[in-house]
């Protein structure tokens, strides 16, 4: 089994009400179905998406779209860095995540608890199940880099999406 880890900017999922449906646009959402599909042909057989905010709800949501219309077998793993965090997302944003939540393949949580640790249990995760690692982000400081740096560090092949505004 080949996994790839996807990792996405954190943004207020509250950017995303009244625009769930299009937040990505035509031609993220290529390039995104072009990313897995190399990812695909270079052996993953499961995605692991950390769904921590509303970029990763829609790359999810695209993911899962791109696996039925292209009739793909591969796995959809979404993780939860912790048990309530889509408590506080705006109820339409919510809804999308517990339906996504529904059509995953398999659900991984990592802790009961959000802590100052979450983030680190997650790039440990992704470092020790992944092969490979999506990062969809401005390419700046933050949790994302983190996780690239980590993921480098620890021998998976990184792809990059930059987040084009």
């Amino acid at each position: 089994m080949s996994a790839c880890g996807i990792v996405a900017q954190e943004i207020d999922p509250r950017k995303f009400e009244g625009k769930l449906l299009s937040f990505l646009g035509p031609e993220r959402e290529y390039e995104l179905h072009e990313h897995f599909r190399r990812m695909v042909d270079d052996g993953v057989d499961e995605f692991i998406i950390s769904i921590d905010g509303g970029y990763a709800l829609m790359i999810a949501s695209t993911l899962l779209m791109w696996r039925i219309a292209e009739n793909v077998d591969v796995k959809l793993s979404c993780m939860l860095l912790w048990e309530e965090q889509a408590a506080d997302w705006p109820e339409p944003v919510r809804n999308v995540f517990f339906a996504l939540m529904a059509l995953c393949d398999r659900e991984i949580m990592l802790e009961r608890r959000r802590s100052d640790d979450n983030l680190n249990r997650r790039d440990r995760f992704l470092a020790e199940h992944c092969r490979h690692l999506l990062a969809v982000w401005d390419g700046g400081a933050g949790p994302v880099w983190r996780t690239v740096a980590l993921a480098r560090q620890s021998g998976l092949t990184v792809w990059e999406q930059p987040l084009k505004e």
